[in-house]
């Protein structure tokens, strides 16, 4: 099922009306999931949903795609840009990050914007 993961976006009432046009599930992530694995938050069964993060909110926001068809990938990423929604990263449920907590996929992410952008 095609599913968007949203954390900390915020307002997040435009991403929800975009995820409804192109027909794709949200869960808005509190922040007590963020030691649960993004597998589990995406659906999958495993051992994390116990898990219970107590610490800070993260530093900036985040989307996951599930699932999601290239097709309402491309249309998704093209409406968010028309509608200026601004999100500080955007990663796609992948077979190594699925067993990721939010915070390890968040620094992942992070760590490669820095690389990216110190070249600039």
């Amino acid at each position: 099922m095609e599913k968007l993961l949203l954390f900390q976006i915020t307002p997040e009432e435009p991403v929800l009306k975009i995820a409804q046009r192109l027909h794709l599930r949200t869960v808005s992530v509190p922040i007590c999931d963020y030691m649960k694995s993004i597998g589990h938050l995406a659906g999958f069964s495993d051992d994390t949903a116990d898990k219970i993060y107590t610490g800070a909110p993260l530093e900036g926001s985040l989307l996951i795609l599930c699932d999601v068809k290239e097709r309402h990938t491309d249309q998704l990423l093209e409406k968010l840009r028309t509608e200026n929604v601004s999100i500080t990263y955007k990663a796609v449920l992948t077979s190594t990050n699925r067993h990721w907590n939010v915070l390890q996929l968040y620094e992942e992410l992070h760590r490669e914007h820095l690389a990216i952008t110190k070249n600039d």
